[in-house]
C-alpha cells in the first residue's frame, strides 16, 4: 500500500518522530511505501514524489497521531486514519475538550487505549479499531543481560518545564543528587535551549534513529518508565515502557493497568498515591536490590523482554493495523452493508447537469441511493440515466423550487434525504459522515463544513458550526446595517450549501405546502429553519469539511450559485428579495434572536491551503478593502479591520482608512486607531 504520514511536528526531536522512523522501517519491511507530508500536504520525504501534493500521488491512506490541534487538515479525498496514542488529558489541558470534536475529520482510527472515546464522546460509528502503540520492531530488540553495575535510565523532552513546572521535578532532583541516573533529552525544544539545565546527570541527546536509545537502556540496565498523569489516567503508556522491555532492561513503572495487564510481576511498580520523595526512595531501593540480586533482576528483565516480543512488537501491530484499514476501506464501499436508502433530490435543468451531479454521487462511499430528478419531462427523456441507481421524476415548477420539492415528497422511499445541484463538490465520505452524525444524535438535520476547491488550492469557508442566530439572521432584516446583513445572509446560505446537509424525513412534519410555495431557491435553508424554530432543534455539525464548490474564489461561487440574483454581491440590493421571502414564511412564528447580533465569520474564507506555490487565488485585497469601506457601516468595518488578516494587507488597509476619512466623518477615531496599531 502507499501510505502518507501527516507530519505536524516538523523536525522536532521527540518520541513521535522516533516512532515514525520505526513505523517507516516496519512499513517498508512489509512491502508498503511511506511518504511523509508537511502541514500543507507536500511530500517532504526523498524520492520520485518529493515536492508533490498528496492528492496527486494516489495514496491508499493517510495517518497522523498525538495531537488534535486545529492545524490538522485531512485532505478531502484521501482516506485518513488517526493513531490515538496521546491521552485525552493532554487535549483537555492544553486546548479544550471541544477539540475532541476534531476526531470527526478522520475516516478511521487505531488506538492503544481509550478505544471507546470515539463513540462515547463523539458518537462516531467505526469498524473494529486495531491495536497499535508507539512500540519498537522486534528485530530492534536486545536480550536481557546480567550485571551488577546497573544504573537508572531516563529520557524525556521535559517540555512542561518551558510551559509551567517540570513534571516530577522533585523526584528527578533527588535522583540526580544520588548520581545513579543517566538523563537524556534534546538540547533544544520549541526554541528553548537546555531544559535539563541544573541536572548534573544530564548526558545530552541520543541520536534519533530508532535504535540507539535501546542500546543506552540496555547498558544502563534499569529503565525508569514513569508516565504522565494523563497516561496513567487513561491506563496507557508512553514509548518508554515498550523501549525498556525491548532493550532487555528491568522496568520501574507507575502502577498502571496497561502495564499490569501485559507485564504482570516482571515489572516494579510505584504506587500512584506516593509522594515524589517516596517514589524516589523506592526507585533507589529497587536499583540497590537489582545490583545485589543480579540473577533475579535478570529473570524479571528477561520475562519483560519475552512478553514484548510475543505481544507488543511494532511489526506485528503494523501488520494487523494495515490489514484492518484495508478491510475498513472495503467496508465503507460495500453497498450491501449500507442499510438505509437515501433519497437524493436533484435539481436538473439539462442532461449536462445530470452528468455533473452523477460524478459527485458516484464517487461517494455511500451508494444505497435513490435519485429523484426534478426537471421537465422532455429533459428527463433525454437524460442517459445510470444503471446504478433507482430514478424517479418530479416535474419542476418553473418559478419555485419549494413547489418542486413538495411534488417530490410522495416519491421519497427512505428515512433520509438530501439535495443536489450542479454547483456541488462533495468529498467521498460526505453522505457517509452526515448519515453517521444524523443517526447518532437527536437532530433533524446534519451538515458539513464547506470549502472552495480550485486547481491548486482549498479555501475553507466554514469549519465550525453555524450559530442559531446566523441561521436566523434574515429575521433582523428590518434593523440597521442593511448592506452588511444582506451580505452575511447570503454568506451563511453559501456555507450552508444546498448539498451540504442531510435531512431526516421527520422534518417534513414541520412543513406546509403554503410555506414551501413561497420558497424560490433555498429549500434546504427553509427546512433548517423549520427545525430551529418549530422543533427547537439546531442541526448537528459534522466537524468535517466534506462539501463545497469548484471555483477560484468566493466571488466566483456567489456568481455561479446566485446567478439568478444578479449583482447581489456588488450592489447589496437584490438580496432583499431573498430576505423578504424568508420573512414571509416565518414572520408568523415567534422566535428569539440576539439583539444586534453580528456574525464573526470572515467573508473571504477561514483558511486556505495549496497544492502548488503562488499568490492567493482571491480577489485583489485592495478592491476588497475598498468595497468594505464603501458598503459596510463603520462599526462592522472596524471589526474586520482588527481581525488577524489585516497584517497581510497593509497597503489595502491604509487606502481603506483614507477612503473612510474622506467619506465618513470619523477622522479623529481612525487616527487614534492607527496610532494604537503602530
Amino acid at each position: 500500500m502507499k501510505i502518507a504520514f501527516y507530519n505536524i511536528f516538523g523536525e522536532l526531536k521527540n518520541a513521535e518522530q522516533e516512532t515514525l522512523l520505526r513505523l517507516e522501517y516496519c512499513f517498508k519491511k512489509q512491502g508498503h511505501e511511506l511518504y511523509v507530508i508537511d502541514r500543507n500536504g507536500f511530500v517532504i520525504s526523498s524520492g520520485k514524489y518529493h515536492g508533490k501534493y498528496i492528492e496527486d500521488i494516489s495514496v491508499d491512506f493517510l495517518f497522523t497521531y498525538n495531537t488534535l490541534e486545529k492545524a490538522i487538515k485531512t485532505f478531502p479525498d484521501v482516506f485518513s486514519v488517526f493513531f490515538h496514542w496521546s491521552p485525552l488529558g493532554f487535549v483537555a489541558n492544553f486546548q479544550t475538550l471541544l477539540s475532541i470534536k476534531y476526531f470527526n475529520v478522520f475516516d478511521h482510527f487505531a488506538s492503544t487505549y481509550e478505544q471507546d472515546v470515539f463513540y462515547r464522546i463523539d458518537r462516531i460509528t467505526h469498524n473494529k479499531i486495531p491495536f497499535i502503540g508507539s512500540s519498537v520492531p522486534a528485530n530492534f530488540a536486545l536480550p536481557a543481560r546480567k550485571h551488577t553495575d546497573r544504573k537508572l535510565f531516563y529520557v524525556g523532552v521535559n517540555f512542561e518545564r518551558k510551559l509551567i513546572n517540570m513534571r516530577y521535578g522533585d523526584l528527578f532532583k533527588k535522583l540526580d543528587q544520588s548520581n545513579r541516573i543517566e538523563i537524556y533529552g534534546p538540547k533544544t525544544v520549541y526554541g528553548v535551549s537546555n531544559l535539563w539545565a541544573g541536572f548534573d546527570c544530564y548526558k545530552g541527546e541520543i541520536p534519533f534513529d530508532g535504535r540507539s536509545i535501546l542500546k543506552k537502556i540496555n547498558q544502563a540496565g534499569v529503565c525508569l518508565a514513569i508516565n504522565s498523569p494523563m497516561h496513567n489516567d487513561a491506563n496507557g503508556v508512553s514509548n518508554r515502557t515498550y523501549e525498556g522491555a525491548a532493550a532487555g532492561a528491568l522496568i520501574i513503572s507507575d502502577d498502571n493497568e496497561f502495564v499490569r495487564h501485559y507485564f504482570k510481576d516482571s515489572v516494579f511498580y510505584l504506587d500512584r498515591r506516593w509522594t515524589e520523595d517516596e517514589c524516589a526512595n523506592k526507585i533507589l531501593e529497587v536499583l540497590d536490590w537489582a545490583n545485589k540480586h543480579p540473577d533475579k533482576a535478570y529473570e524479571m528483565a528477561d520475562r519483560s523482554n519475552k512478553i514484548f516480543l510475543e505481544h507488543l512488537a511494532l511489526d506485528r501491530m503494523v501488520k494487523e493495523t494495515v490489514s484492518n484499514i484495508s478491510d475498513t476501506i472495503k467496508l465503507y464501499n460495500n453497498k450491501d452493508k449500507q442499510q438505509d436508502l437515501i433519497d437524493v433530490i436533484c435539481f436538473v435543468n439539462s442532461p449536462e447537469d445530470y452528468k455533473i451531479i452523477l460524478q459527485q454521487i458516484e464517487k461517494q462511499y455511500y451508494q444505497n441511493l435513490h435519485l429523484i430528478l426534478i426537471t421537465d419531462e422532455h429533459t428527463y427523456k433525454k437524460i442517459k440515466k445510470s444503471d446504478k441507481y433507482f430514478h424517479s421524476l418530479a416535474i419542476a415548477d418553473s418559478e419555485y423550487k419549494g413547489k418542486s420539492f413538495y411534488k417530490a415528497i410522495p416519491l421519497l422511499k427512505g428515512r433520509y434525504f438530501m439535495f443536489m445541484d450542479v454547483y456541488s463538490t462533495l468529498h467521498k465520505r460526505h453522505i457517509y459522515k452526515n448519515l453517521d452524525v444524523l443517526k447518532n444524535f437527536d437532530v433533524l438535520f446534519s451538515y458539513s463544513g464547506c470549502y472552495i476547491h480550485g486547481q491548486n488550492y482549498y479555501i475553507t469557508l466554514s469549519s465550525r458550526p453555524i450559530l442559531r442566530d446566523e441561521f436566523l439572521f434574515f429575521s433582523q432584516a428590518h434593523a440597521n446595517d442593511w448592506h452588511y446583513k444582506d451580505i452575511q445572509s447570503f454568506f451563511i446560505e453559501t456555507i450552508f450549501s444546498r448539498s451540504g446537509a442531510l435531512f431526516s424525513r421527520d422534518i417534513l412534519s414541520l412543513t406546509t405546502e403554503g410555506e414551501l410555495s413561497h420558497i424560490s431557491e433555498s429549500v434546504h435553508y427553509y427546512l433548517a429553519c423549520c427545525s430551529i424554530i418549530k422543533a427547537n432543534k439546531l442541526g448537528r455539525f459534522t466537524h468535517t469539511c466534506t462539501s463545497g464548490y469548484s471555483a477560484s474564489s468566493l466571488e466566483e461561487v456567489n456568481q455561479k450559485v446566485f446567478s439568478h440574483r444578479k449583482h447581489w454581491h456588488s450592489n447589496c440590493r437584490s438580496a432583499k428579495t431573498y430576505i423578504k421571502e424568508m420573512n414571509e414564511v416565518f414572520f408568523k412564528y415567534t422566535f428569539e434572536t440576539t439583539p444586534y447580533f453580528v456574525p464573526s465569520r470572515d467573508l473571504r474564507g477561514e483558511d486556505l491551503w495549496f497544492s502548488t506555490g503562488g499568490a492567493e487565488p482571491l480577489p485583489e485585497d485592495e478592491k476588497l478593502w475598498l468595497f468594505i469601506a464603501k458598503h459596510w457601516p463603520v462599526k462592522v468595518f472596524m471589526d474586520v479591520l482588527t481581525c488577524g488578516r489585516r497584517k497581510h494587507h497593509p497597503q489595502a488597509k491604509e487606502r481603506c482608512i483614507v477612503y473612510l476619512k474622506k467619506h465618513y466623518k470619523i477622522k479623529k477615531f481612525l487616527n487614534s486607531f492607527a496610532k494604537k496599531e503602530k
